[in-house]
């Protein structure tokens, strides 16, 4: 890592030439960053005009022609935060994998990689209404059972494709689930991503992704066994996902912030599961339990949900109305079918 080897240079070397070694190391850097990808080419940030809206220190609203709207993600250039390698490793990651989606309209449009003074900026398509959590508890009012169906089918439509095209997430939860302008809901942030025969990278846990983490994931890091992260991982954070689109706020939210990590991993651990309230379709009840199976080999495919959720939809829309059928959360479900239409 540079920094380490700036300090040692510090130790022996007079002032002048541990300055010299310092811009050298950003130089070297800089260089490295511009070589995103291999035939890559960097766009001009300088000719896109900010604007003020900001919805972090990352990432900011630009246009371009004073009417195109961009999102500018800022990638990490600070040699004191964190290694060359992990950024790299972070810009390639996401561009190689928003370049293979692209012909996707639930995977949010990629259209490269700018430089503007000495920052890099991921460049993808703006999305008004930032992330789901952002969108449903501004317009949580406006959300009936319809819209929630549109969100599930935009989001497993898009994991479906990930899957078919031998691609996991990694890191499905609401903070990456975007929504534009018309409402239309769209997958981000690819930094975690893989392929399906890749080696399971060691995630650390945080007060966010543990809400979504199947349990043999949460296991893992307290027996501190290595296992691989699959689609059945997948499944299981997909199905708490369209938990939080049901009932409008995240899993385990009653849970203090200062204990969710410890009591989140009790409650796996004894097989709790989320509780559903009253008006909760028993057609999206059963999706998500069986999503959300202790056991990985029982969990439903993402080609299932969707089948199940495209069936939903569709009643909503023969009944012409919301008066969908209701279901104790504590009582039966509906018979499976194992046969797929995706």
């Amino acid at each position: 890592m540079l920094v380490t080897e700036v300090i040692e240079v510090i130790g022996s070397t007079p002032p002048f030439v541990v300055m010299r070694t310092f811009a050298f190391a950003i130089a070297k850097k800089m260089i490295n960053l511009i070589d995103v990808e291999e035939k890559e080419p960097l766009l001009n940030g300088c000719q896109y005009i900010r604007t003020r809206k900001c919805p972090s220190k990352r990432i900011e609203k630009r246009l371009l022609n004073n009417y195109k709207e961009f999102c500018f993600k800022e990638f990490s250039n600070n040699i004191t935060s964190s290694p060359i390698e992990e950024c790299q490793i972070e810009i390639r990651r996401q561009v190689y994998y928003l370049k293979e989606l692209k012909k996707s309209d639930h995977i949010i449009k990629f259209f490269g990689v700018a430089q503007d003074n000495y920052k890099f900026y991921l460049v993808t398509e703006w999305m008004e209404n930032g992330n789901l959590y952002e969108y449903y508890t501004k317009f949580r009012y406006n959300i009936n059972w319809e819209t929630k169906i549109k969100i599930a089918l935009d989001v497993c439509c898009g994991i479906a494709y990930l899957h078919k095209h031998k691609i996991l997430h990694h890191n499905v939860q609401s903070a990456n689930v975007l929504v534009n302008g018309n409402n239309k809901v769209k997958l981000a942030n690819f930094g975690l991503s893989r392929k399906f025969s890749d080696i399971t990278r060691n995630i650390s846990h945080n007060l966010e992704n543990v809400r979504y983490m199947a349990p043999e994931k949460l296991e893992n890091c307290e027996k501190k066994k290595k296992v691989q992260y699959d689609t059945k991982c997948e499944i299981y954070s997909v199905g708490a996902l369209l938990w939080e689109i049901a009932e409008l706020k995240k899993p385990h939210s009653d849970i203090d912030r200062s204990e969710i990590l410890v009591n989140i991993r009790t409650r796996i651990r004894n097989r709790y599961r989320l509780p559903f309230s009253y008006e909760v379709p028993m057609e999206w009840i059963y999706i998500v339990s069986r999503a959300m199976e202790y056991e990985p080999e029982y969990r439903i495919s993402i080609s299932d949900i969707c089948r199940d959720l495209y069936k939903l939809s569709r009643k909503l829309s023969n009944a012409k109305s919301i008066s969908l059928s209701y279901v104790d959360p504590n009582s039966g479900f509906l018979p499976y079918n194992n046969n797929s239409l995706c």
